[in-house]
C-alpha cells in the first residue's frame, strides 16, 4: 500500500509540475496574441486556447472531486492533520467497487474524459486526440488473447482494487488529460508563430512521463536543449545510445527499467546519463545531462484454488498476476528449481510439479527479476478409505447381518483441500487386498480380490453362521497422477474385523 501511495504521490508532483507548463503555455499564447497585434484569426486561435484550458479543468476537477469522496467513503487519513499521511481505508475494494462500479461514477468518469477528447478534436480539428478512457476490448494495449478483453473500463480499472491504487488511477488519468490539454496548446501556439524568446542561456532539459517506475516496464524521457529550434539538429547519446531527433529537436530516451538495490521500502533509485551536441558559430558545443528516477519493487502474487500449498509429484495449478504491471505482464519461470513449470499459453496460467522437498518459483518479465518465491513441499495426504456394502459403510460395532450380500466394495476418497490444488491427482485404488473367513479360532477360507472389489459368493457354501467373522486387510493402495502415471501409496494396512450376525 506504501508503494501505491508513493507512486500515487509521484504522479501528483508531476502532474502540478505538468498543469503549471500549461499555465505559462496559455499565457505566452496571450502574450503572443498581442504582441503581433491582436490578429483576428491569433485572436480566434486564442478563444481556442481558453477553451482548451475550460474543458481540461472541468474534467480534473471532476477527478479531483472523486478523489475528495474515496477519502471520505473509505474513512479519511490516518492523520487528518496531515494530507499526506496513509489513508484509513488504503485497502479498502468494497468500497471502491461499490462507488465507481455499483454508483456508476467511473461510467460517469468515462463519458466526462472521453467528452474531453471529442472536445479537443472539435476545437482543434485534428484526430490525434483519441479516446483516453477505453474498454479494454477497443484498447489495443491488451493483448486480443487476455481474458480481461470482456471486462467495462469500469471493470478494468476499479474491480477489485484497493482504495490508494485506484487513486493512482485516477492520477494516471488526469496525467493523460493534462498532456492532451499541452498537446492541443502547443499545437495551437504553432500556428501563431510559437514562443517570442530573446535566447541568453542555452541549457540541456529533460523531461520525463514519471520519475518512479516499476521494475520491468519502460521508462520514457524527452531531452531537449532549452533554446532549441526548427534550425537546430543536436546529436542527443544517452545511455550509450544515440537518440532519434524529431524536427523540434527532441530526442526521446526509452529502455526497459532494471530492478536491484532495493531499500527497505522496495524502492531503489537509479540514474540515467546523456550529451546533446549541436553546432555554435560552427564548433560543436557538447552539453552533459543526466537524470534521476526511481524503481519500485514489483510483487507477484500467486493463487491457487485454495490456499497455496504444493504437492510433491503432482499438478498444482497456479495464477500467478502482477498488478502493477497490469497488462504488460508476460512472466517467464525459467530458474525455477525443484521442478518442473508447464505454461498453458495463458500469461500466468501455470502447472508446477514439485520433485524435491523444497521448491523456488522464479518469475521473470521482459528479462527483468520480478520475483523469487519459496515453498515448501507436502506429501499427498493419505485418502479416507471405507468398505461399503452398497450405498451404506459397513459397521464393524454391530457387524454384517446374513446373508450376506454378493459382494462388499472398499472405497478411497482423496482429501478435499488437495483435491482443490490438484484436481488431477486424486485417484486412489486398493489394487491388492486380503479376505480371511474365521469361525472362533480357524480360518475357514482366504482369497485376495482385486481394485477393492470383494467378491463373497465364493463363500456362501461355507455355511456361515452368526458369530463367524470376516477379516479384511489392504495390502496395497495405488494412485493415478495427473499423467496417468502410477505409484504405490506408502501407507499403513486398513483392515476390518467384521462380525457376521442373523
Amino acid at each position: 500500500m506504501e508503494k501505491f501511495r508513493l507512486l500515487d504521490d509521484n504522479m501528483q508532483f508531476t502532474n502540478a509540475k505538468m498543469d503549471q507548463n500549461t499555465q505559462l503555455l496559455g499565457l505566452s499564447i496571450e502574450k503572443n496574441v498581442s504582441q503581433l497585434g491582436n490578429k483576428a484569426s491569433d485572436v480566434a486561435l486564442l478563444e481556442k486556447s481558453k477553451l482548451v484550458r475550460s474543458e481540461a479543468e472541468s474534467v480534473r476537477k471532476y477527478i479531483n472531486q472523486l478523489r475528495e469522496q474515496i477519502v471520505k467513503e473509505t474513512g479519511g487519513f490516518e492523520d487528518e492533520k496531515d494530507p499526506k499521511s496513509m489513508y484509513k481505508g488504503a485497502k479498502d475494494e468494497g468500497k471502491i467497487e461499490d462507488l465507481m462500479i455499483g454508483a456508476k461514477k467511473a461510467t460517469e468518469l468515462q463519458k466526462s474524459v472521453n467528452g474531453f477528447c471529442a472536445k479537443l478534436r472539435q476545437i482543434t480539428g485534428q484526430q490525434v486526440f483519441s479516446n483516453l478512457a477505453l474498454d479494454p476490448i477497443d484498447d489495443t494495449r491488451i493483448p486480443k488473447s487476455s481474458d480481461q478483453k470482456h471486462k467495462t473500463f469500469a471493470e478494468y480499472n476499479f474491480a477489485a482494487t484497493p482504495m490508494v491504487a485506484a487513486m493512482a488511477v485516477l492520477s494516471n488519468i488526469e496525467s493523460d488529460v493534462i498532456k492532451y490539454e499541452l498537446q492541443a496548446l502547443e499545437d495551437i501556439n504553432k500556428q501563431i508563430g510559437g514562443y517570442i524568446i530573446t535566447v541568453d542561456q542555452i541549457k540541456p532539459m529533460y523531461r520525463a512521463n514519471a520519475n518512479t517506475v516499476v521494475a520491468g516496464t519502460k521508462y520514457t524521457a524527452e531531452l531537449f536543449l532549452g533554446a532549441t529550434s526548427s534550425t537546430a539538429k543536436p546529436m542527443i547519446v544517452a545511455n550509450g545510445q544515440n537518440l532519434s531527433v524529431n524536427g523540434d529537436g527532441i530526442g526521446k530516451l526509452e529502455f526497459l527499467a532494471s530492478g536491484g538495490g532495493y531499500n527497505e521500502f522496495g524502492l531503489a533509485k537509479k540514474k540515467w546519463t546523456g550529451k546533446i551536441t549541436f553546432k555554435n558559430r560552427g564548433k560543436d558545443t557538447t552539453f552533459a545531462v543526466d537524470g534521476e528516477y526511481n524503481v519500485i519493487k514489483p510483487y507477484v502474487d500467486v493463487q491457487a484454488a485454495a490456499p497455496p500449498s504444493l504437492y510433491r509429484n503432482c499438478a498444482n495449478e497456479l495464477k500467478v498476476s502482477c498488478p502493477q504491471l497490469g497488462a504488460e505482464f508476460n512472466p517467464n519461470f525459467s530458474g525455477s528449481t525443484g521442478g518442473r513449470v508447464l505454461t498453458s499459453g495463458v500469461p500466468g496460467k501455470i502447472t508446477v510439479i514439485p520433485k524435491d522437498p523444497n521448491f523456488a518459483l522464479n518469475v521473470t518479465n521482459n528479462g527483468a527479476n520480478i520475483d523469487y518465491k519459496k515453498y515448501s513441499v507436502l506429501l499427498v495426504p493419505k485418502p479416507t478409505v471405507k468398505l461399503m456394502n452398497g450405498s451404506t459403510e459397513v459397521d464393524q460395532k454391530n457387524g454384517l447381518r446374513l446373508p450376506l450380500p454378493n459382494s462388499l466394495r472398499i472405497t478411497m476418497k482423496a482429501d478435499e483441500n488437495f483435491l482443490k490444488v490438484c484436481p488431477k491427482d486424486g485417484l486412489f485404488n486398493p489394487t491388492e487386498s486380503m479376505v480371511y473367513v474365521i469361525r472362533n479360532k480357524t480360518l475357514l477360507k482366504q482369497f485376495t480380490c482385486k481394485n477393492g472389489v470383494i467378491d463373497l459368493s465364493q463363500v456362501r457354501a461355507l455355511g456361515l453362521v452368526s458369530g463367524d467373522r470376516l477379516y479384511i486387510e489392504t495390502k496395497k493402495i495405488q494412485r493415478a497422477n495427473y499423467n496417468g502415471e502410477i505409484e504405490d501409496v506408502n501407507m499403513s494396512p486398513v483392515i476390518w474385523n467384521v462380525t457376521l450376525v442373523n
